[in-house]
């Protein structure tokens, strides 16, 4: 199989400096394993789709004014997005006990000494994990196509670069560095949460936007996981997986990397897609399966066995994990029973700023900020869940919806909330919102089992 996409890859592309990311190459060889020969879909998206944007990227005919955009020596003063992204990255990095330098491949500890090892967008995405055969995020052809448009419209370069561009680059640079294997990596859904989430907390707009054309779109459901994951095995052990692919099963435990690693194949086997965004849209379920790991419930398959059996036996010999969970009631969970704390709160955060925004397809596929329908938000307490009534307009995650912490919701059940709904909200009141869910889950008087609040 191995031999097979190699040769087909290089059918694609003859370029010396491209060839299949090691890491792709050996999800797809498991997902053949389980398939009993190479998936068709995934053999295309990787050896013919993507090298082929890939070397359109780097080729240096090429004279169209979007994809000079790559090549352009980034001034980080002219750049604030980008400066304050990679500030925080460096930041967010060394607080959670993860060296900068093993993710970025420079020996840095700032911004400008990374940048001054690899000055342009081409440079910094070069050493990244996808970059031998994947295009940059955010810059395939109808992205650069609309580049070009807007530069040629008199958009000022680097102001289009820094808007535009600067959180996708911050996203391939927290995938971290090419390496070899010769096995999977960790499951895509538990990395991609990881990235997500760090790319968050350097700078939350390239998540949650503020205002059109910053963020990477169809992301907030990978912060729902990453938030989740980060609060039940820490920050440390999510972001160490970036950087030290090889350290999955140290840094989460035996019987979690296990059941993890086994939903992802059971996904495959179910949806038989490539990813990215439609991944997450069972995220709460892969919370739900994180959580279950630490002691799962009585009536939840067996996860010890999941950790004794090869996973990719497991997978097919085993329930459907991911299915099986969304059945579970929180309250059969141990993070429910958690005592809540600040780590919850700024989950609290994240999911009311995720709700305001839309994903819309225009000339290309972004995420926006936008006000909620009806003005109104609801909280499901027993399925912990924040959400916004469905937009017309969006086509992606519709209705918008976030994960509630589970021992904040815990307090709000046994008060007798079950229903909470929230009227007259707008963005610019997402604080006090915040402020309004956090004090009234640490409150201690009773609750009707559907109170109002109301703001505006």
């Amino acid at each position: 199989m191995r031999v097979e996409l190699a040769a087909r890859f290089a059918a694609t592309s003859s370029a010396p400096s491209l060839f299949l990311p090691p890491a792709l190459r050996e999800s797809i060889v498991a997902a053949g394993l389980l398939e009993g020969r190479l998936p068709a879909n995934l053999t295309e998206h990787y050896t013919v789709r993507l090298p082929t944007e890939r070397a359109e990227q780097i080729d240096v005919r090429a004279t169209d004014a979007g994809r000079a955009l790559l090549g352009r020596r980034l001034e980080l003063s002219r750049l604030p997005r980008l400066r304050t992204a990679l500030e925080g990255l460096h930041a967010a990095l060394t607080e959670a006990g993860v060296d900068p330098s093993v993710l970025l491949g420079v020996p840095s500890t700032s911004p400008e000494r990374l940048i001054a090892a690899r000055p342009t967008l081409a440079a910094l995405y070069a050493p990244t994990l996808f970059a031998s055969g994947v295009p940059l995020l955010g810059a395939y052809r109808s992205e650069l196509a609309m580049f070009t448009d807007e530069l040629a419209a008199g958009r000022d370069a680097d102001a289009l670069l820094d808007l535009r561009l600067s959180g996708h680059i911050i996203h391939e640079l927290c995938h971290g560095l090419s390496y070899e294997t010769a096995g999977p990596p960790p499951p895509w859904m538990i990395v991609e949460a990881g990235v997500v989430e760090l790319c968050r907390v350097a700078r939350e707009g390239h998540v949650l936007p503020s205002e059109p054309g910053e963020a990477v779109a169809g992301t907030a459901l990978f912060a729902l996981l990453g938030g989740a994951l980060a609060r039940l095995f820490g920050r440390g052990a999510l972001w160490r997986i970036l950087a030290e692919p090889r350290a999955f099963t140290a840094a989460f435990g035996p019987r979690a990397a296990a059941v993890l690693e086994i939903a992802g194949y059971q996904d495959w086997l179910r949806r038989r897609e490539p990813p990215f965004a439609r991944d997450a849209l069972e995220a709460i379920a892969w919370v739900k399966l994180a959580d279950a790991t630490f002691t799962p419930p009585r009536t939840f398959p067996d996860l010890d066995r999941a950790a004794e059996l090869p996973p990719l036996t497991a997978a097919r010999a085993l329930p459907d994990l991911l299915l099986a969970v969304r059945e579970v009631p929180w309250f059969d969970l141990p993070w429910w029973a958690e005592t809540a704390d600040t780590r919850d709160d700024e989950l609290v955060a994240t999911a009311v700023r995720s709700v305001f925004a839309v994903h819309r397809l225009t000339r290309v596929f972004e995420t926006i900020p936008d006000e909620v329908p009806e003005r109104r938000l609801l909280l499901d307490v027993e399925s912990c869940e924040l959400a916004a009534l469905p937009r017309p307009d969006g086509i992606f995650v519709e209705p918008a919806r976030a994960l509630f912490p589970p021992p904040l919701a815990r307090s709000l059940h046994a008060r007798g909330a079950r229903r909470i709904t929230l009227e007259g909200v707008l963005r610019s009141d997402a604080r006090a919102v915040i402020a309004a869910l956090c004090e009234l889950a640490a409150g201690t008087r009773a609750l009707d089992a559907e109170p109002q609040l109301r703001f505006g």
